[in-house]
C-alpha cells in the first residue's frame, strides 16, 4: 500500500481515537467513525450493490480511482470482487484517511491511499467536516441543506418504525444537529486527478467512482484532454439541487465518447441526487 498523506488537519493530537475498531454485518473487521455510516455505506455498496450497475464490471487487474472514498467500503467492494486490482483512493479527511489506509491495509489490498481531494486545480481548499455524520462533509458544505437531508432520514426512519407523530418539527432539528456534530473547518491538500494520473504513470482507469459531495464537475474539470480516452467507466453520485449541474456533466461524459445512463435516487427528490453510469461506447 502507498500513501499519499499531504493534508494538514488542524485537529489536536486526539484525533485518531475517533476512530473504533467493528465489524461488517458479513463478518469482516472494520475500522470504523461512526456505527450508522458503516451500516449505511455497507448496505448501499455492498447489499444495494450501488455502483455495479448498468453494465459497470470490472477486468482482471483493473486499475480503480475511488474519488471519496470515506473509510474505504468501495474500495473493499472492488476488492472483494478483483481481489488483482489495483485501487486509488482519494479522501481529504485526515480522519476518514486514517480509517481508510488501516482497512485497505488490513485487506491486504494494492491500494494508494490519497489523502487529498480531487479538483480542477492543484492546492489548497477548507473542507466542512460533520464528525457525527461524515459522508455529507465536503468542500461546498450547505449546513441548511444537510440538516434538511439529515432531517428527512430521520423522519423516514420514524416512519418506518412507526413512530413519527411523536417528533415535532424542533425535535427533528434537534436530532440533525446532534447527529451532523459540530462541524470541524479542515484545511486539505487538492490534487487535479491528471497529475494523479501523471505521477503514478496510471496506464488506464477501468473505473473511475465520485462520490464527493457537490464536487464533482471539478473533478471531471481536473481531468486533461489527453486523459479521457484511459477512463474506461464512470460513475458517479451528482448534486443537482440548482438543476444545471447534472445536464452539464452528462454533455462532459457524452462528448468524451461514454454511453451515459442516469437515474434519481429514490429517496433524492429533495436534495437533486443522481446516480450517472458511462460506459464506452
Amino acid at each position: 500500500m502507498t500513501q499519499d498523506t499531504s493534508a494538514v488537519s488542524g485537529l489536536g493530537a486526539d484525533w485518531s481515537d475517533r476512530i473504533s475498531p467493528g465489524s461488517l454485518p458479513d463478518g469482516r473487521p472494520v475500522w470504523e467513525i461512526n456505527r450508522h455510516e458503516t451500516e449505511f455505506l455497507y448496505s448501499e455498496i455492498f447489499q444495494q450493490d450501488l455502483y455495479f450497475r448498468r453494465g459497470i464490471a470490472l477486468p482482471s487487474q483493473a486499475i480503480v480511482f475511488d474519488v471519496g472514498a470515506n473509510i474505504g467500503m468501495f474500495s473493499l467492494r472492488v476488492n472483494a470482487s478483483w481481489p488483482d486490482a489495483t485501487v486509488f483512493a482519494f479522501e481529504p479527511s485526515p480522519i476518514c484517511a486514517e480509517a481508510l489506509r488501516r482497512n485497505v491495509g488490513a485487506a491486504g489490498m494494492q491500494a494508494h491511499v490519497m489523502e487529498c481531494g480531487a479538483t480542477s486545480k492543484n492546492g489548497s481548499s477548507v473542507l466542512t467536516f460533520y464528525p457525527g455524520y461524515s459522508i455529507l462533509s465536503g468542500f461546498h458544505a450547505r449546513p441548511e441543506q444537510d440538516r434538511s437531508v439529515l432531517r428527512e432520514s430521520i423522519r423516514d426512519e420514524a416512519n418506518r418504525r412507526g413512530v413519527s407523530k411523536w417528533l415535532t418539527d424542533a425535535a427533528l432539528d434537534r436530532m440533525a444537529q446532534q447527529k451532523l456534530g459540530e462541524p470541524l473547518h479542515l484545511a486539505c491538500a487538492m490534487r487535479t486527478l491528471s497529475s494523479v494520473i501523471n505521477e503514478h504513470h496510471v496506464p488506464r482507469i477501468d473505473l473511475l467512482k465520485i462520490d464527493a459531495e457537490r464536487c464533482e464537475l471539478e473533478i471531471l474539470n481536473g481531468i486533461n484532454a489527453a486523459h479521457w480516452p484511459l477512463i474506461q467507466q464512470v460513475v458517479m453520485e451528482v448534486h443537482d439541487q440548482d438543476g444545471d449541474v447534472l445536464a452539464e456533466i452528462l454533455n462532459i461524459l457524452n462528448q468524451a465518447g461514454f454511453k451515459v445512463a442516469h437515474e434519481q435516487q429514490a429517496d433524492g427528490s429533495e436534495a437533486g441526487l443522481f446516480d450517472v453510469y458511462a460506459t464506452r461506447n
